[in-house]
């Protein structure tokens, strides 16, 4: 009787757990839609997005951050410049 109950319980936290994942899924669907609308893409962001781990926010974030990467004269001005 208790093993049913807690599965039952199990199941209803993982629906609810499910549909909350859907949501914020969508939701942040919606925001980098909107977000890249008002953007104008560079080149580099469609090549930021071939590294692992990057997405469409990082790329763009990379991109809107850094700029011009040429104003960088060494691998390593650009390394101090992110921290």
């Amino acid at each position: 009787m208790f093993c049913q109950m807690y599965e039952s319980n199990l199941a209803f936290m993982a629906k609810n757990h499910l549909g909350a994942i859907d949501y914020l899924s969508r939701t942040v669907k919606n925001i980098e839609k909107e977000v890249l609308s008002q953007v104008k893409l560079k080149d580099e962001f469609n090549l930021l997005q071939t590294i692992p781990g990057i997405g469409k926010i990082l790329a763009l974030t990379i991109m809107l951050e850094v700029g011009d990467i040429k104003r960088f004269d060494k691998v390593g001005n650009f390394s101090s410049f992110n921290g």
